[in-house]
């Protein structure tokens, strides 16, 4: 979405959004869902906000 935002000069961040879809165990804090929030406020990486769904499907998959 950010490449898309940047060579279409959608300078407002109006014309392009992106969409994350998760399961409710994925949106504890990791992987992209971290990545995104925490890196959404850094200049080349700002992409206007992004709309997360999240599905209740109560599979959690932890690893050791």
């Amino acid at each position: 979405v950010r490449a898309k935002q940047h060579y279409t000069d959608d300078e407002a961040r109006k014309k392009h959004v992106p969409i994350l879809l998760h399961g409710d165990g994925s949106f504890a804090g990791q992987g992209i869902v971290f990545e995104t929030l925490d890196m959404s406020q850094l200049p080349d990486y700002e992409v206007g906000g992004t709309v997360h769904i999240v599905i209740n499907n109560q599979v959690i998959i932890l690893s050791p």
